[in-house]
């Protein structure tokens, strides 16, 4: 044995075991506060990311509503417009589209999206949505969830293209260097500032200098406009888009459903426009949407609404008020949650109520529409969008 040399003692290797196992565990400590800290602000940035981004999107849609280049119907005058799509013509153009805005207000309190929870029903509204039943929800991916409303607004948009043909009710010639503008089975619309005409593309032929758009049967109600149109006037694009919540068929770690904000946008084809539903943005669970009005004589693009009304309050005889042709602007509130749980300790169990603050309403009192979210022990942080946009175009 060499002299002056001492190993450790029981007690020595024990003091140092605790020291090293307090040690351990305030850093795993930290750890894991700083991972639910993490996980906190992630999802709290991604909702809002989501918030702005879903705000942004529809506050460009509400301001580009009704807009249809100089084909826009005067506030004194009537609707010149024909629609010559055959399917799906509620929704391509009809006679609400005058305004370009159009609501379905949520009325159901089964928490089920029957045919009938919507005002106007849904099931009349051209846009193929699938009705849940009694025994649940739709529970498809795209499909509507119960509890929020619809917003559908059409526009058209104008890359200055113009038509160089001479006047007819047939086919339209264009310059070859605007016919990348269009593509067959597209749904558009010609001008001449004193009517217009909405059809489908069913062919672009031709050669040299100019192209032609062809408007044929079955597509189009007839081979034929009921006006003419010629060299000047606008061909322009139409666009017609449903915005709702929906499901996205996916699940949390937990299993709870993860919501999204859709849209159902009209898109072209070689069999014509169809409906599509698209993603637009995961973690929305609610949107309610409020349109404001004129009581009466209010034509003019300043002209400032002087009450809020759900959809199911704004009627669709155009002779009637209100109407759709008299939205001025729209309040949308959203609530957005994350699409994780963040923590336990931001577990909720109410979201703030969607709710127009400081506003007339034409709702019983007090008014306040509250939303509970199917699950609301899922841990995941909430968070209420809204707000106000006024339409470029002016009331009819």
């Amino acid at each position: 044995m060499v002299r002056g040399v001492r190993g450790m003692t029981l007690v020595e290797l024990m003091v140092a075991l605790t020291i090293s196992l307090v040690i351990l565990a305030a850093m795993s400590q930290i750890f894991a506060t700083s991972r639910a800290t993490y996980t906190t602000e992630e999802g709290l940035a991604r909702v809002q990311e989501g918030g702005r981004f879903s705000l942004d999107m529809l506050a460009y849609e509400i301001r580009q509503a009704g807009f249809f280049g100089c084909g826009n119907v005067p506030p004194t005058g009537t609707d010149n417009s024909v629609n010559n799509i055959t399917t799906p013509s509620q929704a391509t153009y009809d006679s609400t589209a005058q305004a370009g805005i159009q609501g379905f207000r949520y009325t159901g309190t089964t928490g089920y999206n029957l045919a009938t929870d919507w005002s106007p029903a849904l099931s009349t509204s051209g846009w193929s949505f699938s009705a849940g039943s009694t025994s649940g929800p739709a529970s498809a991916a795209g499909e509507i969830r119960a509890g929020s409303d619809v917003l559908v607004v059409k526009y058209a948009t104008s890359n200055g293209v113009k038509l160089t043909n001479t006047k007819t009710t047939g086919n339209l010639t264009i310059r070859d260097t605007d016919a990348g503008a269009f593509n067959v089975g597209q749904a558009l619309m010609v001008t001449n500032c004193n009517a217009a005409d909405f059809f489908v593309v069913t062919g672009i032929t031709g050669a040299g200098a100019t192209r032609t758009i062809e408007h044929a049967a079955p597509l189009n109600s007839s081979a034929a406009f009921q006006r003419t149109y010629g060299e000047g006037d606008e061909l322009l694009q139409f666009f017609a888009h449903a915005y709702y919540v929906g499901n996205t068929a996916r699940n949390d770690r937990n299993g709870n459903s993860i919501p999204a904000l859709f849209r159902r946008a009209l898109v072209g084809g070689g069999a014509g426009p169809s409906i599509q539903a698209e993603e637009l943005v995961e973690g929305v669970e609610a949107m309610q949407v409020y349109y404001g009005v004129l009581r009466s004589g209010g034509t003019k693009v300043t002209d400032v609404a002087d009450r809020y009304v759900p959809a199911n309050q704004v009627s669709t005889d155009l002779t009637a008020s209100p109407n759709w042709t008299q939205v001025t602007s729209v309040r949308v509130g959203l609530v957005v949650s994350t699409p994780e749980r963040a923590s336990r300790d931001s577990e909720n169990t109410v979201a703030t109520g969607l709710n127009v603050l400081g506003l007339t309403t034409d709702t019983t009192a007090p008014f306040l529409d509250n939303y509970t979210p199917p699950n609301p022990s899922d841990g995941r942080p909430r968070r209420v969008f809204s707000f106000v946009v006024h339409k470029r175009q002016p009331p009819r």
